[in-house]
């Protein structure tokens, strides 16, 4: 956090006491869910499975750090009293903890649980718009389970405020380009990335076969064509984290080439009242 701008922290704060050793705490998945506006987050907190022979208390502090574009959540569910139970735990005194904070609008929330970094939850504006979202975070011994991402019809309008490479000339260079793959075409509008290991860089490159729509009333759409979407977030730069990239390509029957037709770009601030938000604008 930087001392020289405001910062919108929000805590919500569940009492309960803490009465045993750390060795007894459990905690286990935490399910965040944002909105449509990402107005308030909501969580749910459970404890994974526990005997119902303790009881337990819990204390979780829920910070939202509009500056930082972080998510913090510290606690866990405490035994009230340490005796020892004879027996396998049952399962049944297994507790949900649910409670809500006001969130800092749409953008991409990093998520520390317990002064650990766990991941992302992407609550900014999609290609599609603003969407509700829901991400969850399983205790270490969980496994995560992958979604499948649907078939997307693109409009010309979801890209009105992208930075368009014909007015950006730091992007055109791959306009009028033609390459052999289409491995080859992201490559070339990564430009590079990630520079370094620092920063916990991470690149996501999604193509896939897609049409432009003509008249949704009729349902008219544009031949086919290649949509290529770029995710690089972890950038070194103190005022941009993250930077996104929406190509169209098509094949040169001819040459067996492909070229770029349409290409466009959003920048993730790092700081500012635009953290962790997608945007067309210079960053703070």
């Amino acid at each position: 956090m930087t001392r020289h701008t405001r910062k919108l922290i929000t805590a919500i704060t569940l009492v309960g006491a803490a009465l045993s050793t750390p060795a007894h705490a459990k905690l286990g998945q935490i399910c965040l869910e944002l909105p449509a506006g990402a107005n308030v987050v909501k969580a749910e907190i459970g404890s994974g499975c526990i005997g119902s022979g303790r009881s337990y208390s819990d204390d979780f502090n829920i910070v939202v750090d509009a500056e930082s574009a972080l998510i913090s959540i510290d606690g866990a569910f405490r035994p009230t009293r340490d005796v020892p139970r004879i027996g396998t735990a049952d399962c049944m005194g297994s507790r949900v903890v649910e409670q809500e904070a006001e969130a800092a609008g749409p953008r991409r929330y990093s998520v520390m649980i317990n002064g650990a970094y766990r991941g992302v939850i992407d609550a900014s504006s999609t290609l599609a718009g603003v969407r509700e979202v829901r991400e969850c975070f399983p205790a270490r011994s969980q496994v995560r389970l992958g979604q499948s991402a649907p078939l997307v019809i693109y409009a010309s309008h979801q890209f009105d405020d992208w930075i368009s490479a014909h007015e950006d000339n730091s992007h055109s260079v791959v306009l009028g380009n033609r390459y052999g793959t289409l491995a080859e075409l992201a490559a070339a509008l990564q430009s590079g990335y990630p520079e370094s290991m620092e920063g916990r860089p991470s690149v996501e490159v999604r193509i896939l076969a897609a049409r432009w729509q003509r008249n949704r009333m009729m349902g008219r759409y544009g031949p086919p064509f290649m949509a290529i979407q770029i995710e690089e977030h972890g950038y070194l730069d103190d005022s941009v984290s993250g930077n996104r990239i929406f190509a169209a390509a098509k094949l040169d029957e001819g040459s067996g080439t492909w070229q770029i037709t349409d290409h466009w770009h959003q920048l993730m601030c790092a700081r500012g009242s635009r953290a962790g938000q997608w945007t067309d604008q210079p960053c703070d």
